[in-house]
């Protein structure tokens, strides 16, 4: 029969105690002791990873327009220059009164 030191809140030994042997009596499984100690330890992550949901996107990289065809400049994203909203690239010189 399997037997335990028993102690106490302060530590001091206070006896043994037998254990019931339909537990503690037979072999161990290591797979399934693995599988049990892994699924604990991943529970116990924080899992912080995240991704972004549709209003954190900036811009896709998907192409706007094909590339020939449409008549249109060549254009590889919507972050592009001639995808703003006044259509230029470069910032026009503000005039002095």
């Amino acid at each position: 029969m399997a037997t335990a030191k028993l102690y106490d809140f302060s530590g001091t030994y206070k006896g043994t105690l037998d254990l019931p042997e339909a537990l503690f009596g037979v072999p161990v499984n290591k797979a399934v002791l693995y599988d049990a100690v892994r699924q604990f330890l991943a529970n116990q992550r924080t899992g912080t990873a995240k991704t972004k949901e549709r209003s954190e996107v900036n811009y896709s990289t998907k192409k706007p327009w094909r590339q020939k065809g449409t008549g249109r400049a060549r254009a590889h994203s919507v972050a592009a220059g001639c995808a703003s909203s006044d259509g230029y690239s470069w910032r026009a010189p503000c005039r002095l009164p």
